[in-house]
């Protein structure tokens, strides 16, 4: 029940995660696709903290924990801040790199192009929390860095160019009709465009350097504040086309200036954030051809990847450990909360949040082909508190006398539900049996987002393709790392010949190697 691809133009999908410096994890990168992809490892390889990583990173960037005050993304999960840095050491920050895919539909034809963002955090200067201490996006034309009160833009140096034909067409216009570009971009242009033309007759580029400082801004925080901070919590990329009321004209403008392949382009501003000079960055994005199978991930209306996006992406990651069977057998004060807590314990809340909104098919979908169509599970309220039961040929069973892997199945299908834009689950065939752990592999396995989940299930193995099934290990000097199949369709061929089943050449020989280096 994946969502349908013809409904949204574009999708946005996190090809690679590179970790560093977090918990057990030294510096790995993952390499994610649609559907379940399976971490794999013995006790204490560090799975799960490749999960708390991500959640880590998705929680301390979402619109709620930045408007906290003050900042502390670490609580309630852990007890210190320091305990979330590598060995302790709290001289190395903890980055993450996501390479984003954004890709659309154009009737028959797909089209791609990546998005890299990277942010860094450190220990706040009176070690009580963690603070994002240097942020970048880099569109591959144009990069943007922030760190240390500046924000530089940089320019590609090989679309310089493109970025010159696309200015000149459009101040040339500008002068011809004057209500196509309001006076104030027409200055902005023709500073960026002469800007840009000094730097190509000044500049000296060695063979591999990419990238050209084009204009630097220095910002000026309010006393207390965290610069980066405030980059995440609106949009202030605001694009080039929605000021602009002929938009369709500067389309042939800028179409006339590029090559064959397709691009776009946007002038995005930064409002509102005090920096020494009002900041323009120009945008030109390189399309790429793509495949249908390119055209995955979170469906979106976005046309840019700016901060606020990124935000948006990742606030909608959910992870889940093991239901608390205790807290959610309880009856809940209704709060009409949707962020679904790690152990699930307001599952009963959300579970009713989302049967008044009608969007319960995957919670259907999983009961009735594990347990069959005599059980459905039904919302309930009393006194202002909520509770769900299990309804098994018309006998209404609260929910202490519901089995702990319904609850866990309604966990998942719930998580599923309110379309994550990654799914991470500890220990995914914890209280499920065989057929039921098949079944929902298969659910969650048609879905378009990354499904990352840590198992020690031979059945789960033997489900996953080869190149979805990701071998952790951990040693002293290196820490957790992770390990990919070279070539899956040879490995797959050869255990088939060998009569061996996946699973046992990962538990037996893989994972046994890995624990005796």
């Amino acid at each position: 029940m994946a969502v349908p691809r013809g409904e949204t133009l574009y999708r946005i999908f996190p090809e690679e995660i590179t970790i560093e410096n977090f918990k057990s994890i030294k510096s790995l990168t993952l390499k994610l696709k649609p559907g379940v992809n399976l971490l794999v490892g013995p006790n204490a390889s560090g799975k799960t903290n490749i999960l708390e990583a991500i959640y880590f990173l998705s929680k301390a960037i979402s619109l709620s924990e930045l408007l906290k005050i003050p900042y502390a993304p670490h609580t309630p999960h852990y007890w210190s801040p320091e305990d979330l840095f590598y060995m302790k050491q709290v001289g190395n920050p903890i980055s993450y790199r996501i390479l984003f895919r954004v890709s659309k539909r154009r009737k028959d034809k797909f089209l791609k192009h990546n998005v890299s963002f990277t942010i860094k955090f450190q220990l706040s200067s009176g070690r009580e929390s963690i603070e994002p201490s240097y942020v970048s996006i880099d569109w591959g034309t144009t990069k943007i860095e922030i760190y240390d009160g500046l924000m530089n833009v940089y320019i590609n140096v090989k679309y310089f160019p493109l970025y010159e034909e696309v200015f000149k067409k459009l101040i040339n216009y500008s002068k011809k009709d004057k209500y196509i570009i309001p006076a104030y971009f027409r200055r902005a242009l023709t500073d960026l465009y002469r800007k840009l033309s000094k730097l190509k007759e000044s500049a000296t580029l060695s063979p591999t350097e990419k990238y050209i400082l084009l204009e630097q801004n220095k910002l000026q925080p309010e006393i207390g504040e965290i610069p980066i901070v405030k980059f995440f919590l609106q949009t202030y990329f605001i694009e080039f086309s929605k000021i602009f009321t002929r938009f369709h004209e500067l389309e042939n403008i800028v179409s006339s200036a590029i090559d064959h392949e397709e691009k776009s382009f946007e002038l995005l501003e930064i409002p509102g954030i005090r920096v020494t000079a009002p900041s323009l960055v120009p945008l030109l994005i390189h399309w790429h051809e793509a495949t249908l199978e390119d055209f995955s991930g979170l469906p979106t209306t976005e046309t840019i990847v700016d901060f606020a996006t990124v935000r948006n992406i990742l606030e909608k990651c959910i992870l889940l450990k093991h239901p608390d069977i205790g807290e959610i057998s309880e009856p809940q004060a209704f709060t009409e909360e949707m962020l679904l807590h790690v152990r699930a314990r307001n599952l009963p809340q959300v579970f009713y949040k989302l049967s008044a909104e009608g969007r319960t098919s995957y919670v259907e979908r999983i009961l009735r082909e594990v347990l069959g169509n005599g059980v459905s599970v039904k919302p309930r309220s009393f006194a202002g508190r909520v509770f769900f039961v299990i309804s098994e040929r018309g006998v209404e069973l609260p929910p202490p006398n519901v089995a702990d892997g319904i609850i866990k199945l309604m966990a998942i299908a719930t998580a599923v539900e309110l379309q994550p834009s990654m799914l991470l689950i500890d220990e995914l065939e914890n209280s499920l049996h065989a057929e039921a752990l098949e079944k929902v592999f298969d659910v969650l396995d048609s879905l378009e987002i990354p499904v990352l989940a840590a198992t020690h299930s031979p059945i789960l193995v033997d489900l996953a393709k080869p190149e979805k099934v990701i071998a952790v290990s951990r040693t002293v000097e290196r820490g957790t790392t992770v390990e990919y199949f070279k070539e899956p369709e040879r490995l797959r061929e050869k255990l088939v010949e060998l009569g061996i089943a996946l699973s046992d050449y990962i538990f037996y020989e893989k994972t046994r190697s890995q624990r005796t280096e």
